[in-house]
């Protein structure tokens, strides 16, 4: 059986952008639903299928087999009930796919910017070939010039001086660190919060 993407998407709302109480039962029990449908796939591919098992998500949307990090798991699970993984796989997904759907979308932004025609083509014509090496130093390159996280809010522990400056840190202050600064300047940038 193949879930409805409304429902991955109902899943993701739920935990994501549940801002308003009147879409909070529908939210969650599609969620639900979504749930106990991939812990049932998940655990019936641990439990019943021991050569290959197909990506689960591919399974899904396409019923595509592809990637090996469920036959991973079912060779690796050292007795751990299948449900359990798959509970925690679905923890695992959940939270990241809206993160990796972001990185995703910047990458794309980013080779769709103008000016970036040959380096758009470069990236078909390496995909065809299969050089996925030389792909993921482009999509790092990428993400270097346009992270999905622009920066890190953090407690300083101890007090500090910051690095390539004179700016003092106090144990407890709140400081934010810019990802996009440090990707483009040998000395990253913090703003104090206070």
């Amino acid at each position: 059986m193949v879930v409805d993407v409304e429902l991955i998407c109902f899943c993701e709302s739920y935990v994501f952008l549940n801002w308003y109480p009147v879409d909070d039962w529908h939210l969650r029990e599609s969620s639900v639903e979504f749930f106990r449908h991939f812990n049932n796939v998940v655990k019936h591919h641990l439990e019943h299928e021991s050569s290959f098992i197909s990506n689960t998500v591919s399974h899904f949307l396409t019923k595509q087999p592809t990637p090996a990090f469920l036959e991973t798991l079912h060779d690796k699970r050292d007795g751990k009930p299948a449900d359990h993984l798959a509970a925690a796989l679905f923890c695992l997904v959940v939270p990241t796919a809206a993160h990796w759907a972001q990185s995703v979308a910047h990458v794309i932004n980013y080779y769709l910017s103008p000016g970036r025609d040959g380096e758009r083509s470069e990236i078909v014509t390496l995909v065809r070939a299969g050089k996925n090496e030389r792909v993921m130093e482009m999509i790092r390159t990428a993400l270097v010039a346009d992270p999905p996280v622009s920066g890190v809010q953090r407690t300083a522990v101890k007090g500090t001086v910051v690095p390539g400056s004179s700016k003092q840190v106090k144990a407890d202050e709140t400081v934010f660190v810019s990802i996009i600064e440090a990707n483009v300047s040998s000395v990253v940038l913090f703003r104090l919060l206070g």
